[in-house]
C-alpha cells in the first residue's frame, strides 16, 4: 500500500445514500451487493453518460463523512453514499447529491483486487492503526472517499 498528498478542488457528487449506525458498518457490503443486484448501480453508471473503458477510475464509488454524523436525536450514524461525480449534464433526479469542499487528501491505494471493496478493510486498517498514528498528522473532519478502477485486460 503507498500514501500520497493531494490537493483537490470543491466537486460534487450524487448517488444512493444509506444511513448505517456505527456498529452496522459491515453492512456497507451488503449494501453495494444490493445495488448490483437489483440493477441501481448500473442505472446509476449509465446516468453519467460515461463510456465503459479499462484501466481507469470507476464512474460508480463512494463517499462517506459528507454530513453530520448525528441524527436529530443526536444518536451517531454512518451516512454512506454510493455515488457518481455531477457533470455538466448529470441528471441528479431522485438522487442525494453532496458538495466535497477543496481539500488536502491523503489518498492510500491497495493492491489489485479480484472483488469490489475485498481489500477496504485491510486499508483502512492501515491508515488508521498504522500510518497516521505516526505520521504527525491529526485526521481533519471532513469526507473519505473510496475510489474503484477498473483493471486494464487488455
Amino acid at each position: 500500500m503507498n500514501q500520497r498528498f493531494e490537493e483537490k478542488d470543491a466537486f460534487e457528487v450524487y448517488g444512493i445514500e444509506r444511513i448505517f449506525r456505527p456498529d452496522e458498518m459491515h453492512k456497507v457490503p451488503e449494501f453495494w451487493k444490493e445495488l448490483l443486484e437489483n440493477g441501481e448501480e448500473e442505472k446509476l453508471y449509465k446516468e453519467t453518460g460515461a463510456q465503459a473503458q479499462s484501466g481507469g477510475l470507476h464512474c460508480v464509488n463512494a463517499i462517506c463523512g459528507y454530513k453530520e454524523d448525528r441524527d436529530e436525536d443526536g444518536d451517531e450514524i454512518f451516512p454512506y453514499l454510493i455515488c457518481a461525480f455531477r457533470g455538466p449534464n448529470s441528471d441528479v433526479t431522485g438522487y442525494k447529491a453532496a458538495q466535497v469542499p477543496k481539500s488536502l487528501w491523503s489518498v492510500f491505494r491497495s493492491d489489485e483486487s479480484p472483488s469490489l471493496g475485498d481489500k477496504l478493510p485491510s486499508l483502512f486498517g492501515y491508515a488508521y492503526n498504522e500510518w497516521l498514528p505516526s505520521s504527525g498528522y491529526i485526521r481533519a473532519n471532513g469526507p473519505e472517499m473510496e475510489f474503484y478502477y477498473t483493471l486494464d485486460n487488455g
